[in-house]
């Protein structure tokens, strides 16, 4: 694979997987509650499909 396209692909997904852990549970609009990933689940999944 071209190195600059290797390293825009690895940018992306440590971007996504930023954005995934940041999140924290909030209330919104009419009392709706967004829950934030748990850490240690989002890991193991991300370790699954990484293949370790």
């Amino acid at each position: 694979m071209d190195p600059l396209i290797e390293a825009v692909a690895e940018a992306t997904e440590e971007a996504i997987l930023n954005a995934l852990t940041a999140a924290e549970t909030m209330v919104g609009n009419r009392g709706r509650t967004v829950y934030a990933l748990p850490l240690d689940e989002v890991s193991r999944i991300v370790g699954k499909y990484r293949g370790k």
